[in-house]
């Protein structure tokens, strides 16, 4: 498994920073790279056991959307109900700053259209 040291290390700054404006905000942004760092690491898995089958399973499938629904939802309904211990604004910003992260970084890969295959 191998990790992004820059990528590591600029959550850490965000965090260290947050962590002397509120210890709320570094505690909702934790959470929120905590759990994308969890579902960008299963999500491959899920794949290749759900395209890796002859039939797709829909009870694989379903599990494989409670799974992350539930591991998006839970930890912002946990800072929804103690927002003074996690900030709910920054669980969202550290799961936006991912996503947008990811959409800068899937402009600049090559991938295979239609007429190349």
């Amino acid at each position: 498994m191998k990790i992004n040291v820059r990528l590591f290390f600029l959550v850490v700054l965000v965090a260290v920073v947050l962590l002397f404006l509120n210890v709320s905000y570094a505690a909702g942004w934790i959470l929120g790279v905590l759990v994308m760092f969890v579902l960008n690491r299963s999500r491959p898995k899920f794949y290749d056991n759900l395209m890796s089958r002859e039939k797709l399973s829909l009870l694989l499938y379903i599990s494989y959307v409670v799974f992350t629904v539930g591991l998006i939802a839970i930890p912002a309904l946990i800072a929804f109900m103690f927002p003074n211990v996690v900030n709910p604004y920054m669980v969202f910003a550290a799961y936006f700053s991912e996503r947008g992260r990811k959409f800068v970084a899937g402009l600049f890969e090559k991938k295979e259209t239609m007429s190349e295959i």
